[in-house]
């Protein structure tokens, strides 16, 4: 897969990786409980979920195809935004 190119992200239980030239299903990552958004952020080769069953934000590291990281969140995460000039989320 490249990674430079946009791979179609589907969320629900597990977050799927779908290779958009093959329509093959690259991986099914769990640990996303009621994922209700996603970020990708190709420079940084990573997708941010916003995890509603368990109150995070999910850092999926696409080059390891597995979440590296789950941040707490106050209550039920809808949604992020990524602001590339200042690399925030």
């Amino acid at each position: 897969m490249d990674l430079n190119s946009s791979p179609a992200l589907i969320p629900c239980k597990l977050f799927y990786v779908v290779d958009l030239r093959t329509n093959k299903v690259l991986k099914a990552i769990p640990d996303v409980p009621g994922v209700e958004g996603v970020e990708f952020v190709p420079e940084l080769k990573k997708v941010y979920t916003s995890d509603a069953g368990d109150n995070t934000i999910g850092i999926i590291d696409l080059k390891q195809m597995k979440v590296i990281k789950k941040l707490p969140t106050e209550a039920k995460p809808d949604g992020s935004a990524y602001a590339a000039p200042f690399h925030k989320l």
